[in-house]
């Protein structure tokens, strides 16, 4: 597979287009540089977060029975979640759950026996590095890091990441 521009070029599956251009061809893998694409308005998160929200929900209620079905609509969000970090790359949620939907994606190609899997691991790690920066305090994201260094294969940092998530757990932490 070939190297996207941005972690945000690449999507929960590699079959992701997007009309306004913002989404990678088929077959790209995201690396962490910023992408241009045609500007969305801040009124256009939300939306997109809802719907994204609406179709992981769709897709948990049928994963036991049609898992390709699922990995489907779990792709369809995972667009969503994407268009939703382009309209506002100042709002965490939208970067967390764009990193969970590649996340999901990682845990499909594993699932699989992809060797692109790993490189989906790497993609979800940065994106959720992404969404650490913008709400730094938030054990959840650490912790979303760690799992996807540590099933990126990355040991040292899947332990950094891990006890940074640790310190911002305890109840001190997330006000000092």
């Amino acid at each position: 597979m070939k190297l996207a521009s941005s972690a945000h070029e690449s999507s929960a599956g590699s079959s992701l287009n997007d009309s306004n251009g913002c989404l990678p061809r088929a077959g790209t893998i995201a690396a962490p540089i910023t992408l241009l694409c045609r500007a969305m308005t801040p009124d256009s998160y939300a939306p997109h977060l809802a719907a994204g929200n609406q179709l992981v929900a769709d897709a948990q209620k049928i994963a036991t029975t049609d898992f390709a079905a699922a990995r489907a609509l779990w792709q369809q969000a995972g667009q969503q979640f994407y268009r939703a970090h382009q309209a506002d790359r100042s709002q965490p949620e939208a970067a967390l759950r764009l990193a969970q939907a590649w996340m999901a994606e990682a845990h499909a190609l594993q699932k699989e026996g992809s060797p692109n899997a790993q490189v989906m691991w790497q993609n979800a790690a940065a994106q959720s590095e992404l969404a650490f920066d913008l709400d730094p305090r938030n054990a959840r994201i650490a912790m979303a890091a760690a799992s996807c260094h540590h099933f990126a294969g990355d040991d040292d940092a899947a332990e950094a990441w891990l006890q940074i998530g640790k310190h911002l757990a305890e109840p001190d932490a997330a006000h000092s």
